[in-house]
């Protein structure tokens, strides 16, 4: 009797203990909220390019994590290969890591630039239609929307000139 309570209660702990483990999973697709770095904000109006800007124009950058414990992070149509593990995601190389939490659906992840600057961005879970719209992106795609930027800035600035 003692050894079925004893398998009973030790059941009922690793049950218990798979149901709390770990929250969210880093697996799935991530769009880009946010990124400072030294903590000023790194894509503000300053910059001519924000996120918001981008997504009107239907341009995301993400994250793409999979249950083989692989990542892509695709950021102005540059793709970096990583690995990731419960705590770090890292560079395919090994050469940079970062720390990343999930925490009420926001993905941080925090490292250090090559220069020693503090870099952290936030994603949130991409929704399907903004999915398939990030899987259909090209290079084009981006290159075109940076241009057509640029030449607001440009022309912007040259109003102001007059």
């Amino acid at each position: 009797m003692k050894k079925v309570l004893a398998v009973v209660l030790a059941l009922v702990l690793v049950l218990s203990l798979t149901a709390c483990g770990g929250g969210e999973s880093l697996e799935g697709s991530w769009k880009l909220t946010g990124y400072t770095e030294d903590g000023k904000d790194a894509m503000d109006e300053s910059s001519g390019i924000t996120i918001a800007k981008l997504e009107s124009k239907g341009i995301y950058f993400g994250l793409v994590a999979k249950s083989d414990k692989t990542a892509t992070l695709s950021i102005m149509g540059d793709e970096d290969k990583m690995t990731w593990d419960s705590k770090t995601i890292k560079s395919s190389d090994g050469k940079t890591s970062a720390s990343y939490e999930i925490k009420d659906g926001v993905l941080t992840i925090s490292g250090e630039s090559e220069e020693g600057k503090k870099q952290v961005m936030t994603f949130k879970k991409m929704t399907e239609d903004e999915k398939k719209k990030f899987e259909a992106l090209t290079p084009e795609d981006i290159s075109n929307v940076i241009i057509e930027f640029a030449m607001e800035a440009l022309a912007a600035q040259m109003g102001g000139e007059e």
